[in-house]
């Protein structure tokens, strides 16, 4: 077993954390975070610097106990720790054995203990998890049975009140892992098992990215592009039961055709009673624009937003609703290179130029996107190659 860090031509590049947040009186700020905890009195070890292929992954419901997590230059997932300010950082693979990660992409969730799901050089899905006691101890899994991912697959993860899952691509096939309350692994082709889904309209291009939500009562959704650039759905019930066809929703609710590549970001509105769940899936039309699909009861509704700004073509889209207000983020980066977000209030979006409001340090190329709502408000996370004023 490979374990511990590992260099990586392609990682030589370092890349700054930048972290963007909006507080409860609407007042946008920033940070550069390897300055921010390199400057900490008591810090024990360097900030590492994210790789060039990394992913941001960021956890959080509270000021205490937020966590934002990425991929080092040697291969290593970082966990940099808030509670009530940026104060400690950990090297997860090397501190507790587990393996090197094999490209950046990582996904992030708490379910009671925050987790974090990457790749390994072999292709496997990685599940490394706190757990839960003083001193902070991690222990991880590897998903040893189950298909190796393609090199460049995306990476999703959720989790629901009994069970944790990850998703990502393997080839043309979309494929779960399952990890039950004891950890106990299992994985399921879902391509395979849902009628339709390897067919080209429906197939996944495998090049681009997947999104999933969890709806309550263990269903949950996965979302992807196919080959043609049709938005489709898998959606499977409570009991991982799959919901008959895989559903296109570009045919049948008129969605627009995605680029392709294209970036996705999905997430569920918190503030309303859980038989009103609204559902968001983001992602870039064959236009590059951006364009959203929303879901209320049984029936979707796609929309363009037509008054925002165009989408860089590599740009990374994320999202989060606010569970203490009506209001959601959808941060990306448009075609100049200036991070924007989408703020939704009742049923109208507005737009923020947070690189020309706050003189932001300029995304890097093809720069991961994070975002999530706290307590004290919005916190969007990106990586840039500018050097620190």
């Amino acid at each position: 077993m490979t374990t511990g860090t590992r260099a990586s031509p392609t990682r030589t590049k370092r890349l700054s954390v930048i972290e963007v947040t909006r507080d409860r009186e609407g007042v946008w700020a920033y940070a550069d975070l390897n300055r921010v905890l390199g400057e900490t009195p008591g810090l024990e070890r360097p900030v590492p610097y994210a790789a060039a292929d990394s992913g941001l992954a960021a956890l959080g419901s509270g000021p205490d106990g937020q966590r934002l997590y990425y991929v080092d230059t040697f291969g290593s997932v970082v966990e940099l720790v808030h509670d009530g300010r940026w104060l400690d950082v950990r090297r997860l693979t090397t501190d507790f054995g587990a393996p090197a990660a094999g490209s950046g992409r990582l996904a992030a969730t708490s379910a009671g203990h925050p987790a974090v799901h990457y790749l390994d050089a072999h292709g496997r899905i990685v599940r490394l998890q706190w757990d839960g006691d003083d001193s902070g101890r991690w222990s991880f899994r590897i998903a040893q049975d189950a298909p190796a991912g393609s090199s460049a697959t995306p990476i999703s993860a959720l989790s629901t009140d009994a069970d944790q899952y990850a998703y990502y691509l393997s080839g043309r096939h979309v494929i779960e892992v399952r990890w039950d309350t004891e950890l106990n692994q299992t994985f399921r082709d879902l391509t395979s098992r849902t009628r339709g889904a390897d067919e080209p309209n429906t197939a996944p291009y495998s090049l681009s990215s997947l999104a999933t939500e969890e709806l309550g009562s263990g269903a949950r959704r996965v979302y992807y592009p196919s080959l043609t650039g049709h938005l489709i759905e898998i959606a499977l019930d409570g009991r991982g039961d799959m919901r008959g066809d895989a559903f296109d929703l570009t045919v049948t609710s008129g969605a627009p055709r995605t680029a392709t590549p294209t970036p996705m970001a999905a997430f569920a509105v918190e503030n309303t009673r859980p038989e009103n769940t609204l559902s968001r899936v983001f992602y870039l039309d064959e236009f590059h624009g951006l364009s959203t699909m929303g879901r209320e009861g049984n029936g979707w509704a796609p929309k363009v937003l037509e008054h925002v700004p165009p989408a860089a073509r590599n740009t990374s889209v994320a999202g989060a609703s606010d569970p203490y207000s009506a209001l959601e983020y959808v941060p990306f980066v448009d075609a100049f290179g200036h991070l924007l977000t989408l703020i939704r209030t009742g049923n109208s979006w507005d737009w923020v130029d947070l690189s020309g409001e706050l003189d932001l340090p300029r995304p890097a190329r093809q720069s991961p996107l994070a975002a999530v709502v706290t307590d004290d408000g919005a916190h969007v996370y990106y990586l840039t190659d500018e050097p620190p004023v």
